[in-house]
């Protein structure tokens, strides 16, 4: 399947098949590619896939130049995107240069990160290998790094950053099969986040695709589906909004208490703390009489039926709701917070206040 994003001043295509992999370094000569191409990954991605995307390269006669940084958030620091810079300075990389994404999401957004700023923009190739990367962040343009404290732990998510769209994206839904199984859940979250912002026959698709699942894992032909589903909603919103100032912004359903939870907890996968993030957004806009019961229990039935939590300890979130005001959400000393009234129906609030998330958050992790 080829899904096609069209945005102001720029078009790029996002291939989504099985064994695309194989077929990268030949769209990379298409687009004008010609010399050394930046691989940034990590270790794990490339002893899984990098042998495939070597090949892939030099058959089109291009030469892999790889950059290998820490793992998953780790990674995602100002001081990893500085040593990349002088990497890409010392091997004489100009701009326009082709450089790729290779991994989940923490290194599309470092990626994505150093392509904008590195002589103010390489072109920008996405082989998401993760599920959370490939059915959600490997496309629409964001990127960006943690900001880290004296002791080097990261309090603020993806604080700096920019938008700076890809040349392309190729997403092959067999990749995933190797990741760790907490890692594979958290690309469920943002699954289910799609869930409930489609609603609808995505909603019903997924049950029944959950119902189907073999040791935690969607089949093959279900996880094809559901990357194409999940993409297809994202650009649809991203084509309308690509500077997260509107409509864009319904994606962050989950993400103001996901994003405090991860920052608190700091090795929870993403897609587990928006797991839970979704249940207190769900209990904000409960206890504001927006969505009735049974919204609430269509939305812990999707959490429950994917194996994603639905609640912390309640000292975990007690400790994590200090990290809210760290969010970029936080504008004008509020909170731009996604509620829900039922799957498919989700509204932008700006007059939530923290007191409220905080108050949710206690209630849903008292049981």
């Amino acid at each position: 399947m080829r899904l096609r994003v069209v945005l102001p001043g720029h078009e790029h295509n996002a291939e989504i098949t099985h064994g695309i992999l194989a077929r990268v370094g030949a769209h990379l000569a298409e687009l004008g590619c010609r010399r050394s191409v930046a691989v940034v990954s990590d270790e794990r991605v490339m002893a899984a896939h990098g042998e495939a995307l070597r090949k892939s390269l030099s058959t089109a006669n291009l030469e892999p130049i790889e950059l290998l940084v820490p793992e998953s958030e780790a990674g995602k620091s100002m001081a990893v995107a500085s040593d990349l810079y002088c990497r890409l300075a010392e091997l004489r990389f100009e701009r326009n240069d082709f450089l790729i994404a290779f991994g989940g999401g923490a290194i599309g957004d470092l990626a994505g990160f150093v392509a904008t700023t590195y002589k103010r923009g390489l072109r920008l190739v996405n082989v998401p290998t993760s599920l959370l990367a490939q059915v959600d962040s490997c496309l629409g343009g964001k990127n960006g790094v943690n900001l880290h404290d004296e002791n080097n732990q990261s309090f603020a998510k993806n604080a700096v950053g920019t938008i700076h769209q890809p040349v392309g994206i190729y997403v092959d839904p067999t990749l995933p099969v190797t990741l760790p199984d907490e890692h594979y859940r958290s690309g469920l979250g943002e699954i289910a986040k799609s869930c409930a912002i489609a609603g609808g026959e995505l909603l019903g698709r997924i049950l029944a695709a959950a119902r189907e699942m073999e040791a935690g894992r969607l089949t093959a032909r279900a996880q094809l589906q559901i990357v194409r589903d999940c993409l297809t909603i994202k650009r649809n919103i991203v084509e309308k909004d690509e500077y997260d100032t509107g409509e864009r912004r319904l994606l962050n359903f989950g993400h103001t208490f996901g994003h405090a939870l991860e920052a608190h907890l700091g090795t929870m996968p993403h897609g587990l703390c928006i797991a839970v993030g979704m249940n207190v957004a769900t209990k904000v806009s409960s206890n504001r009489g927006l969505c009735p019961p049974t919204t609430c229990t269509q939305l812990t039935g999707l959490l429950n039926a994917l194996d994603l939590p639905t609640r912390v300890s309640a000292d975990d979130a007690e400790a994590a709701i200090e990290y809210i005001t760290m969010d970029k959400k936080w504008q004008d000393r509020r909170l731009h917070f996604v509620l829900i009234q039922r799957p498919g129906r989700l509204k932008i609030a700006d007059d939530v206040t923290p007191e409220e998330v905080a108050q949710a958050a206690r209630e849903v992790c008292r049981g």
